[in-house]
């Protein structure tokens, strides 16, 4: 079985093994849910996520509080920017 070693979406690529984004000379260690969510959100491409969704897929719970979700959202943000 072939492992993913990078997948690379816009200037980013990221190293599922490490936990690893990168960008040319930027290197970033994701937290788990960071990682988590990000990769998500690239499995679902350009699909509307609903906080359901993310509640289940991401958190493993059929409920998450808004403000949660919020927060691991702009984190993810703040990596990326």
């Amino acid at each position: 079985m072939d492992l993913i070693v990078a997948l690379k979406f816009g200037p980013w690529s990221l190293e599922p093994q490490r936990c690893l984004l990168t960008s040319s000379d930027i290197e970033k260690e994701l937290d788990p849910l960071s990682y988590k969510l990000l990769s998500y959100f690239l499995a679902c491409g350009n699909k509307i996520t609903t906080r359901e969704e993310l509640a289940e897929h991401v958190w493993g719970q059929r409920y998450v509080d808004d403000d949660a979700i919020y927060r691991a959202i702009y984190e993810l943000r703040k990596h990326v920017h």
